[in-house]
């Protein structure tokens, strides 16, 4: 996302909550469905190896670990 640092990182977490708080429920004719997300900022603070690699970290966190949510590195 162009133009986002830490600083919104409360208005991203608050608009992937309400995301989730209407999740598709599973029927006979689909799966259930929610939104994992993991974000790195670029003006984190000890920036690990790659910006990429860092918000693929937090999104296999957030999979690990219940899925249906966001995790920011």
């Amino acid at each position: 996302m162009v133009e986002m640092t830490s600083d919104l990182k409360y208005t991203m977490e608050e608009k992937i909550k309400a995301v989730n708080e209407k999740p598709g429920k599973a029927n006979e004719n689909t799966p259930a469905v929610s939104l994992s997300v993991g974000v790195a900022f670029s003006d984190r603070k000890n920036p690990g190896e790659s910006i990429f690699k860092d918000a693929d970290k937090a999104l296999y966190y957030v999979k690990e670990n219940g899925r249906n949510g966001c995790k920011f590195y």
